[in-house]
């Protein structure tokens, strides 16, 4: 009977595979690059990063909810660009409906204005600030 690992590795094609000698401590190794050791010693594909044990860790989430996720995050940045920036193409139409009410010009304009300065001005106050 064969395992997960074991049909894990035939779908794999490497040209070339390089495994940790045994007995060579980590400060005796050659430096790399990062590619090097993604199989273990008996075998297994190692998981970079590890995922914890937490079952609230994104790393053990489902393949249906890291893709629900996924479909969440497009839908909002979609629609938080047309909301800002399809506003320009249908200028006039607004002019056209609030001019009757007294509204001036700049007043329409400032719609697609002052929406974009927001974004902008979030963007730059939720940077990760490094101590």
């Amino acid at each position: 009977m064969t395992s997960a690992v074991d049909h894990a590795k035939a779908a794999m094609i490497a040209e070339h595979m390089e495994l940790p000698e045994k007995g060579i401590l980590p400060e005796q190794q050659q430096h790399s690059n990062g590619d090097l050791q993604l199989i273990n010693t008996i075998g297994e594909i190692r998981r970079i990063p590890i995922p914890s044990s937490d079952p609230d860790d994104p790393l053990n989430y489902s393949k249906w909810r890291k893709l629900g996720i996924l479909v969440c995050c497009c839908w909002f940045s979609i629609f938080s660009l047309v909301l800002v920036g399809g506003l320009g193409p249908i200028l006039g139409v607004f002019i056209g409906l609030y001019a009757p009410t007294g509204r001036t010009v700049q007043e329409v304009v400032n719609l697609t204005t002052y929406p974009s300065l927001v974004m902008a001005f979030g963007r730059f106050t939720s940077r990760k600030q490094n101590s």
